[in-house]
This record gives structure tokens, C-alpha cells and sequence, in this order.
């Protein structure tokens, strides 16, 4: 395993396209990543990243450019942010890390498609703001309490119907600690794999019960 050298990120590059994943990269994310004001996609999944980077690399200076931040299966640890500047993210990937603390709003993303929070350590209540554009979002695995809205079932039940190919297709909060409230009738049947809420205290209603897996 190694670091990255510094000399990589010099004021001066023009990069684009950081992509790493799969080298057995060690250490933490040097600071002079934030360098790199032109950076779109930022990919260092799989590898053995430590640290915390939304303190130290992930500076105000590059965040309003990103558009995929892919920091998956690595050993990063700390707590996520309450806001960030990500207004052009599409893609979010911090699944299989250690990160804590409560989830953040999103971060004001307003074209955010894919959201995997997946094996960390998140706590706090589940975000009830998630930006119209999200279509897949899965954060099993961690520790998330409170209530899940009942607008977050219908976006997947209305996908489904094929009333609107922009809403939810894909939620998983398999195994936090989670509960719903009952909802009106009226909701279309779901096809088994969009919603999976396995492992938490949910009230099922009557047109999830023929769906979901025993």
C-alpha cells in the first residue's frame, strides 16, 4: 500500500477526472486535494483511505463543482457534515466506511440522482428533505431512528406506476431502527425489490403485505 504525492495536486491542474479506486492507497486524503477547483468526479472506492475528509480535503473551494464524490469501501471515519456546497452532485457513494452522526439535509444537491450511505455508523433521524431528483437511496446498516415519511413510499409507488420516471425507483433501510406510521389508501402495488425495510419496527400496510419479502 502507499499514499498520494503531494506534487499530484498542484494549484495549477486543470483535472477533471480523479479516479484511484481498487489501488490499496493508504493514509488519509492529502489537503492539497482542494487544489483542484476544476475536479468533477472525485473516485478513490476501494481502497484504504483514513481520516475524515469532509474536515480536512473536501474544502468550499471544490465542492461546488463535484458531480460524483465516490469515497465507498474505505476506512474513513468522522461525522458527515450539516451542510455542504454540492449543488451539482449526481452521484454520492460513502457506503462501507465509518463514518457518524446524523445524516445531513442532503447538502442543498439539486440534481443528486443516487445516494449509498450503507455500512457506516449514521445515526439521528432519517432526512425527510430529499431532493426531488433522488432516484435511489439505500442506508442500511446503520443506526437511524425516527419516523419515514410517507411522501419517500409513495415517490417509489408512483415510479412504479409509471406516472413519472424522475421519482424514487430504489429504497433500502434495511436495518436501522425505523418505524411508519399508517398512510391513506389509494397507493399502487410495489413490484418486490424497490422497497426494502427489513430489521426495523415498520407498520405494514395492506398493499405492501402480497410484496415485500417474508
Amino acid at each position: 500500500s502507499s499514499s498520494l504525492p503531494e506534487a499530484l495536486f498542484s494549484p495549477s491542474n486543470s483535472l477533471r477526472v480523479l479516479a484511484l479506486h481498487g489501488n490499496s492507497l493508504s493514509s488519509s486524503l492529502p489537503d492539497s486535494l482542494a487544489y483542484l477547483s476544476a475536479l468533477r468526479v472525485l473516485d478513490v472506492h476501494a481502497n484504504q483511505f483514513t481520516g475524515s475528509p469532509f474536515t480536512t480535503c473536501l474544502s468550499d473551494q471544490l465542492q461546488p463543482k463535484l458531480e460524483v464524490l465516490q469515497l465507498a469501501q474505505n476506512r474513513f471515519t468522522g461525522p458527515l457534515p450539516a451542510t455542504m456546497n454540492l449543488t451539482l452532485l449526481r452521484q454520492l457513494h460513502l457506503q462501507h466506511n465509518g463514518f457518524t452522526g446524523p445524516l445531513p439535509e442532503l447538502w442543498g444537491a439539486r440534481v443528486l440522482e443516487a445516494v449509498t450511505l450503507q455500512f457506516n455508523d449514521l445515526s439521528g433521524r432519517l432526512s425527510s428533505r430529499l431532493p426531488g431528483s433522488v432516484r435511489f437511496i439505500t442506508a442500511q446498516g446503520n443506526r437511524l431512528t425516527g419516523g419515514v415519511q410517507s411522501n419517500v413510499f409513495k415517490a417509489v409507488a408512483t415510479s412504479q406506476s409509471g406516472d413519472d420516471g424522475d421519482d424514487l425507483l430504489f429504497v433500502s433501510l434495511v436495518q436501522n431502527e425505523l418505524y411508519c406510521k399508517p398512510w391513506g389508501r389509494g397507493y399502487p402495488s410495489l413490484h418486490p425489490g424497490s422497497l426494502l425495510l427489513l430489521g426495523n419496527a415498520f407498520f405494514v400496510p395492506p398493499s405492501l403485505v402480497d410484496v415485500l419479502p417474508p
